[in-house]
């Protein structure tokens, strides 16, 4: 849809398509104040069309620019720790020395060698952190009976879960 052939109509939607209040995006459109007009010219078929078509607009340029932001910055650290891995295992120079006589060497670093290879296998998944799980009670409530009741419960419960990692043959020793 083209623009609103009558510009104060055409103002008065790209105000409401802002978000500007109905009687506000009126009398900044060259409208005078006026109680009943704002809404009922709000309400007609040509303006609510135009408004959502500036709205979809809007909408749709935003979306791109955060696509393509978000894809230069994701794909300008991968290129960075791409650089920065060839140049950690010697296979690019980098230039040492004052800035008067630079000389270009090739340079082995291994702790920046593993580091950006793990930072890169991150990037592709392959490698997670481990999670702690960790199992907290409050057991000063219990009497030592119930207390001895309850490990034998959990300890139960975890065997099965140890014998299935390997960490336990069922064997006592």
């Amino acid at each position: 849809m083209p623009p609103l052939p009558r510009p104060r109509e055409e103002t008065f939607s790209q105000n409401l398509a802002r978000g500007m209040p109905v009687g506000e995006a009126y009398v900044a459109a060259g409208y005078k104040r006026n109680p009943g007009n704002p809404t009922r010219l709000k309400d007609r078929e040509r303006i609510r069309q135009r408004v959502a078509e500036i709205q979809q607009q809007t909408h749709q340029k935003i979306q791109a620019v955060v696509v393509k932001q978000a894809t230069i910055t994701r794909q300008h650290l991968v290129d960075a720790l791409l650089e920065n891995l060839e140049i950690s295992l010697g296979r690019r120079p980098v230039k040492l020395g004052p800035a008067a006589i630079p000389v270009e060497q090739y340079v082995y670093r291994p702790e920046a060698v593993n580091n950006a290879i793990k930072m890169g296998g991150q990037e592709v998944g392959l490698f997670q952190d481990r999670a702690e799980i960790t199992h907290k009670m409050d057991f000063s409530d219990l009497s030592d009976e119930e207390l001895i009741l309850r490990l034998r419960d959990e300890t139960e419960a975890l065997l099965p879960e140890r014998r299935a990692a390997g960490l336990d043959n069922g064997e006592d020793d």
